[in-house]
């Protein structure tokens, strides 16, 4: 697995709340789905996930260094 530093985190939690926020939304009055959770939402979570299990401990915040 690839190491991910929080540039990567911070750029899928925000593709995540672009998704979420649409589905409930849509974008100037258009799309969204009422609330129901697209594939494209489920998958950048799914994206999400991968990022946070390979994050390199020594990015993260607070994390002595050893």
């Amino acid at each position: 697995m690839a190491p991910y530093t929080i540039d990567h985190l911070k750029k899928q939690a925000r593709a995540v709340i672009a998704r979420v926020t649409y589905d409930e939304c849509g974008t100037n009055g258009q799309g969204g789905n009422g609330g129901i959770i697209s594939r494209e939402t489920i998958r950048a979570v799914d994206d999400l996930r991968l990022v946070l299990d390979g994050l390199r401990e020594d990015d993260v915040p607070g994390k002595a260094k050893e």
